[in-house]
């Protein structure tokens, strides 16, 4: 037909078999040819495919389907085992490539399925995230890492609510301000976190200024705590902390009904 060589066969199992049946027949046909070490047996098998579609009386969107379905069963298995190592390199491209070439899938259908196992990917690594005891400043970096990795959007790929997407940004931002990184003519640390947890100024202030108020509080009362102890020294180092917190904002007050106006 227009030049091509079409191979046609006199008669095939169809009338004798049922199509699921015969369909199950060319699946196992295909997973054994995957399954095989060695590469000049599995080359002979594939190109044996179409003749064996034949023999079974399939008819060219049913063998499409079948490796569309064993096609996207090898992408998602090797995927998700390879990304625990991290973002696909050339290996496995070429890999993936030659699966789709070996099965005649669309690039399309390919793309989408790369696509959506890295989001279920980063999905998981958030849920952990979430599920463990506490929640760590380094597994908040990560995870800012890893969206930013695989182009991966928190509100519009995954679908964060505020609580969650706060509660990162709370870690993250006492981290920020224990290290000194925040710094009261340099918040440049923050503004890279707000952004991908899509907090806004407004927020970010007030979380600021929510934090700063409870670390000088807290840092006032255990200096208190120090010199009501005798350890002069090491109420004065709290106290210093406390300096430092409250410059972020320009000079906060501390609220702290335990200590008496002499201490």
């Amino acid at each position: 037909v227009d030049g091509e060589e079409v191979e046609v066969i006199g008669a095939s199992l169809r009338q004798f078999y049922e199509k699921q049946e015969l369909m199950e027949l060319y699946k196992q046909y295909l997973i054994e040819a995957f399954s095989g070490n060695d590469a000049s047996k599995n080359e002979k098998v594939f190109s044996n495919l179409g003749r064996l579609a034949l023999v079974l009386g399939l008819e060219k969107n049913e063998v499409t389907q079948i490796h569309n379905n064993i096609g996207s069963f090898i992408y998602r298995q090797y995927i998700s085992k390879a990304l625990k190592k991290g973002p696909l390199g050339t290996q496995e491209t070429q890999f993936l490539a030659s699966i789709k070439d070996a099965l005649g899938m669309e690039q399309e259908r390919c793309d989408f399925l790369v696509r959506d196992l890295e989001v279920q990917h980063v999905s998981e690594s958030l849920e952990a995230m979430f599920e463990a005891p506490s929640m760590e400043a380094d597994d908040v970096r990560k995870m800012l890492e890893n969206i930013d990795t695989y182009d991966v959007d928190l509100v519009e790929d995954l679908k964060i609510n505020s609580f969650r997407l706060e509660r990162m940004f709370l870690c993250m931002l006492e981290e920020l301000v224990e290290t000194g990184e925040l710094k009261p003519d340099d918040m440049s640390a923050l503004e890279d976190v707000c952004e991908p947890l899509r907090i806004d100024e407004e927020t970010a202030a007030k979380r600021v200024e929510e934090v700063v108020r409870k670390r000088t509080s807290g840092g006032v009362l255990q200096a208190a705590s120090c010199l009501r102890q005798g350890a002069g020294d090491a109420a004065c180092k709290e106290m210093t902390r406390v300096l430092k917190f409250a410059a972020l904002l320009g000079g906060a007050s501390a609220e702290t009904p335990n200590v008496s106006e002499g201490e």
